[in-house]
């Protein structure tokens, strides 16, 4: 057996070029791509015909996004840009946190979900089998996912999509195999992660200058049900209905629970609201700990899915959450929304919305802000705890008086 019958023999490349070089076809545009010097995305989009050719019209697109519920709000804008510039081709997720494979399930603008699993290399190579089965023609590595171009060549991809390096907290991150990079986004380490990996898809060749997003694929069951619950505590003296969100898995990014109660308090003598929160199973005992027995305040922790989450909060007239998924997810389905913004890298972070005059962040400036830390390590927690009862009403007031007027 000859040297390319046994990589033949154990998938690493196929017979035909139509079929798709698994290792030869990229390796073939990174030489071309040095030997004409093609550097920006365009270039190579449109100087290299072996890229041309693919990006054209490509059959079977994968896009990785392994993280939770807010880094998978945060691509969405991206998805929809894909499926906008490539109507018919088959477009797969690349999916790992079990929330984060929850919040995009059943999208309209996905055809599949690829599960990575937990990563052993009996999984990893099973993985590949079955994509190399697909026939990927563009394999799209986001900002998130530094690292996985091997898994793009592996994967039998024609054209992987990519940033050679991001800056992150800790630094600059470079990918694996930078020279295999067929098109190279820009990185701009001055915009949001949304705006990125937007970068990653208008390097494809589509504007990207006005992209939208959404989050509505709530199954009508479900709909039906949370609207039911809605009635069923909602009464003709509210009249407003506003959802809090307390819930964080750092405790670096909470919010003190005695805060909200009071700012419940506030808002119910204020506007007559009725206050809903929302969350997971886990945070359960923090919204009781908040609810306090006061009747104006409602508990729906670990009622809906995530996409039933989205669904309820379109209904309210306004959000107040910490920095976690549901503040994405309402800037998704543009309600009005107030962020209070500790530890997080805003600037990163902040949440893509339809009107970015729906969202109001409030931060506090530290010297030791934004950081990574899962507990305030100089246990004063000011960037949160320096957020006011009276700073949050005032940002209410401001954001109600604006919907009042459009």
């Amino acid at each position: 057996m000859g040297k390319l019958d046994f990589l033949r023999s154990r998938g690493l490349v196929e017979s035909k070029l139509e079929g798709g070089v698994v290792l030869l076809y990229p390796l073939a545009i990174s030489v071309i791509n040095w030997f004409k010097g093609l550097r920006s995305p365009e270039e190579r989009r449109q100087g290299n015909r072996l890229i041309s050719k693919v990006v054209s019209n490509p059959r079977c697109i994968v896009v990785t996004r392994l993280q939770n519920i807010g880094d998978m709000v945060a691509f969405i804008p991206s998805l929809l840009k894909l499926r906008e510039l490539y109507p018919e081709a088959e477009i797969l997720l690349m999916g790992k946190h079990k929330a984060g494979i929850e919040t995009i399930k059943g999208a309209p603008f996905i055809d599949d979900i690829v599960e990575v699993g937990q990563g052993t290399l009996k999984e990893k190579l099973r993985l590949f089998r079955k994509l190399r089965k697909r026939g990927v023609d563009i394999f799209i590595v986001s900002s998130q996912d530094q690292g996985r171009v091997p898994w793009a060549l592996l994967s039998g991809s024609k054209v992987i999509v990519a940033f050679d390096k991001v800056r992150q907290y800790n630094g600059v991150r470079k990918e694996k195999l930078r020279f295999l990079i067929s098109i190279k986004a820009n990185y701009d380490p001055d915009n949001s992660d949304a705006e990125n990996n937007l970068r990653l898809v208008g390097a494809l060749g589509i504007d990207v200058s006005y992209a939208g997003t959404c989050f509505e694929w709530v199954d009508e069951k479900e709909r039906k049900r949370i609207e039911k619950e809605l009635y069923e505590v909602i009464s003709e003296d509210d009249k407003k209905l506003i959802v809090f969100s307390p819930g964080t898995k750092r405790p670096s990014r909470a919010w003190p629970a005695e805060n909200f109660t009071k700012l419940a308090a506030r808002l119910n003598e204020r506007y007559g609201a009725k206050i809903v929160l929302v969350g997971g199973r886990e945070t359960k005992q923090l919204n009781e700990q908040i609810c306090a027995g006061h009747k104006f305040i409602v508990d729906f922790s670990g009622k809906t899915s995530i996409p039933g989450l989205g669904y309820l909060l379109s209904k309210a007239d306004l959000v107040i959450s910490v920095d976690s998924g549901p503040m994405h997810i309402a800037a998704a389905v543009g309600t009005p929304t107030v962020a209070l913004f500790g530890p997080g890298d805003y600037k990163v972070w902040k949440p893509y919305c339809k009107d970015p005059h729906s969202l109001i962040a409030l931060r506090v400036p530290t010297t030791c802000a934004p950081c990574l830390n899962y507990e305030c390590v100089r246990k004063t927690h000011e960037c949160m705890k320096g957020i006011s009862v009276e700073a949050v009403v005032s940002e209410v007031d401001r954001l109600m008086r604006t919907k009042e007027k459009a």
